[in-house]
C-alpha cells in the first residue's frame, strides 16, 4: 500500500489537500512485524532451551515448555488479526506466561496494541514532512494493512465564532468518529483528533501464508500438550 516511491494523495474535509511520498533514506518501521518477527525467534529458543537444558525426561518441564510454546504461538497470531476496531472493544482473553521459562527466555508480549500516538513515525520518513496537523499510522489487520489518517488540533486552540455559529444553526456540521471526545499526547503536545478515517489494504498474500503456517503450528502444539497430558496423567488446561 505504501512503498518508498509511491505518492499517497490526501483529500480531507478538515485539511488541506496534501500530497506526500515515502522516503526511502527513512523508511518506515511496522512495529507489529517487529513484535511478530521478535516472538518467532523467542518460539525457536524456546524450542532450544527445550533439547539443549533442563530434564527433557520431565514431564512438569516439557509441559511447561510446549505451554510456553503455544503461548507465544497465540501471540503471534493475536499480532497479525490486529486490534479490534470496535469503538469500545471487549477486554481479551490473557494470554500471559510467567516472566521467564526454564533457561531464562525473555518474554515479549506481543498482543499488546501498539497506540498511535505513543511512537509516531519520524517527520522525515515522508517527502515533504508531515505537519503535525496530521498523523498517519500504519497497523495489521486480518492480515491487510490498515491506514489510519487523523486530522489533529491542539486542545488550546477555540473554535473560531465562525465555526461555532456554523454548528449552532446547522450549517456545519461535527465530524463523528470514536475518539472525537478524547484527548491525546501527540508530538509532546495535548490534542484532539478533528477527523478520522481508515483505509484498507487488500490481504496481502505474504500475511496470510504466515497465518496459516502460524494456525497450523499452534494447533500441532496443541495436540502435544493434551497428548501429553493423556500419557502422563496430567490434566493440560489453558492455565496451567
Amino acid at each position: 500500500m505504501l512503498t518508498p516511491q509511491q505518492q499517497l494523495h490526501l483529500r480531507l474535509r478538515t485539511h488541506h489537500h496534501i500530497s506526500v511520498t515515502l522516503s526511502p533514506d527513512h523508511p518506515l518501521i511496522l512495529q507489529s512485524l517487529s513484535n511478530l518477527r521478535t516472538l518467532l525467534n523467542q518460539s525457536l529458543d524456546c524450542i532450544d532451551i527445550t533439547r539443549w537444558t533442563g530434564d527433557r525426561h520431565s514431564v512438569t518441564f516439557i509441559s511447561s515448555q510446549l505451554h510456553l510454546l503455544h503461548s507465544i504461538l497465540l501471540e503471534a497470531l493475536a499480532l497479525l488479526k490486529g486490534p479490534n476496531l470496535l469503538p469500545h472493544p471487549p477486554t481479551p482473553v490473557s494470554t500471559s506466561r510467567p516472566g521467564s521459562s526454564a533457561g531464562g527466555l525473555p518474554i515479549l508480549s506481543g498482543g499488546e496494541t501498539e497506540k498511535w500516538n505513543d511512537s509516531p513515525p519520524p517527520p522525515e520518513s515522508f517527502s515533504p514532512p508531515l505537519p503535525n496537523t496530521l498523523s498517519l499510522h500504519l497497523s495489521l489487520h486480518d492480515t491487510s494493512l490498515l491506514l489510519t489518517i487523523r486530522v489533529l488540533e491542539p486542545t488550546s486552540q477555540e473554535p473560531s465564532l465562525g465555526s461555532r455559529f456554523a454548528l449552532a444553526i446547522g450549517a456545519q456540521r461535527r465530524l463523528e468518529h470514536d475518539e472525537m471526545d478524547s484527548t491525546f499526547t501527540y508530538r509532546g503536545e495535548e490534542v484532539r483528533v478533528r477527523e478520522k478515517l481508515r483505509v484498507e489494504s487488500s490481504t496481502d498474500p505474504s500475511l496470510l501464508s504466515v497465518m496459516a503456517k502460524l494456525g497450523q503450528l499452534e494447533r500441532t502444539v496443541e495436540a502435544a500438550r493434551l497428548a501429553l497430558g493423556i500419557v502422563s496423567g496430567v490434566k493440560i488446561g489453558d492455565d496451567d
